[in-house]
């Protein structure tokens, strides 16, 4: 098999839970990085002329992310939104989830948890039992109930389950590139909330390189979005399985 199909074929995973995503087509990712503002644009609105709940995520990360966009987390949110009102219930609450953990969302605890209970298979997630909730249509006194928290305990959540659907929120914008070596392999992603610090663990694996840079980038620009914590979580640390397998 040809090395680009092996990439292909590669199957990313988040090994203690759902990972849902979208596909960034290659063309724009392409457009994107190459710095084709006007290019990428005029492709995206051509996708939105027939939206799927997709092209709504779509646009929506490039003006969160501000990739050939004004960053504007509003309109974000409003794509994200339209995502989730065709039905989307995998991927549209991870993407809305992770825009209220992260400081461009307003750091929002509140709105983290509420569109993280709403996430088909959220209870497959590693969650720590203080940050689980259930979902409600009381938005009143699921918003009085979080704010009662603690802020530590508000904190050490958006921290927490923040980095978790961050990882599926971020990863559209690190391409299949990044499996072109051919690599598989078990790994453990470890960030400390109070200093930022990633680490990378690797337990197996064959030519890893490429998937340690991938993870490595993917987590920093998780705790970039996070920002610190308000208040300190006393050296409270996340671990993260990973697993790339190849089929």
């Amino acid at each position: 098999m040809h090395l680009a199909s092996v990439a292909l074929a590669a199957a990313l995973m988040l090994s203690s839970g759902p990972s849902w995503c979208f596909q960034l087509p290659d063309s724009l990712i392409d457009k994107i990085s190459k710095g084709h503002c006007e290019a990428a644009v005029k492709q995206l609105n051509g996708m939105l002329a027939t939206p799927s709940a997709a092209t709504y995520l779509i646009a929506g990360s490039m003006f969160e992310r501000g990739a050939c966009l004004k960053p504007n987390a509003e309109r974000a949110r409003e794509f994200y939104g339209k995502a989730f009102g065709m039905g989307d219930a995998e991927r549209a609450p991870v993407y809305l989830a992770s825009l209220g953990a992260s400081t461009a969302g307003g750091a929002d605890v509140g709105q983290l948890l509420w569109w993280f209970s709403r996430i088909k298979g959220s209870d497959k997630y590693p969650v720590r039992p203080a940050c689980r909730v259930e979902a409600t249509e009381d938005v009143e006194a699921f918003t009085l109930m979080i704010g009662d928290w603690p802020i530590e305990r508000r904190e050490l959540c958006r921290m927490s389950v923040g980095l978790l659907v961050m990882a599926s929120a971020i990863k559209p914008f690190y391409p299949i590139e990044s499996l072109r070596e051919g690599g598989h392999g078990r790994f453990d992603v470890q960030v400390a909330f109070d200093t930022g610090e990633v680490q990378i663990v690797e337990h197996e694996g064959v030519r890893t390189a490429g998937l340690k840079r991938m993870l490595e980038g993917m987590y920093r620009d998780a705790v970039q979005r996070l920002g610190r914590p308000q208040v300190s979580l006393n050296g409270a640390r996340e671990t993260v399985p990973w697993e790339f397998k190849i089929r």
